[in-house]
């Protein structure tokens, strides 16, 4: 499948293979671009911290999609794929696609990952609305390496980032003139 990106006119398979090529190097954080039914998404990708486990998780941009891959030798698996409600909207402006953020949900906004879980910072709002406050939010939903959903956590106030070990979670607050840590034991 061809679909045009930043550079041009680029096949889908080129990318899938730039995509695994860069996790086989090794690269911790990447950003890439997943065609999705002839569209454009951006995504983030978060590979796990043990490196025998070689495993890694792609969440989709202002939705709540996220995919979870093995890596094995060379080769990479889809071992699971999130059941979502709020794919990205796309809208048209002038022969150009992009993300509807007025009509997309903020979703799955930051992520973090043990060895145990997969957390991500999540907001139900739109992008837009969220976008207003920081893309903070109180919510905090933990998956296990299966994609199974394990816990659920509501903060007492919005944060902004998130990190987390295999004891505690770490999130970041963004206050009027100051950035403060917060560190909550994972139960």
């Amino acid at each position: 499948m061809n679909f045009l990106g930043a550079a041009g006119l680029v096949n889908a398979d080129d990318v899938c293979a730039a995509r695994r090529r860069a996790l086989l190097r090794g690269l911790a954080s990447v950003v890439a671009h997943l065609p999705q039914r002839g569209k454009q998404w951006d995504s983030k990708m978060l590979r796990n911290l043990l490196r025998q486990q070689q495993r890694l998780v792609i969440s989709t941009f202002a939705s709540d999609v996220f995919e979870i891959y093995q890596l094995k030798g060379k080769e990479i698996h889809r071992t699971y794929v999130s059941p979502f409600r709020y794919a990205p909207q796309i809208t048209e402006r002038r022969g150009r696609f992009s993300i509807d953020y007025d009509q997309s949900i903020a979703g799955l906004m930051h992520t973090a990952a043990s060895n145990e879980l997969i957390g991500f910072l999540y907001s139900s709002l739109s992008y837009t609305e969220a976008a207003k406050i920081d893309l903070a939010s109180k919510e905090i939903l933990c998956y296990n390496w299966k994609g199974e959903k394990v816990r659920k956590y509501i903060l007492p106030f919005a944060v902004n980032r998130l990190c987390m070990d295999e004891q505690y979670g770490y999130v970041l607050r963004y206050l009027e003139d100051k950035a403060v840590i917060y560190r909550f034991e994972l139960k």
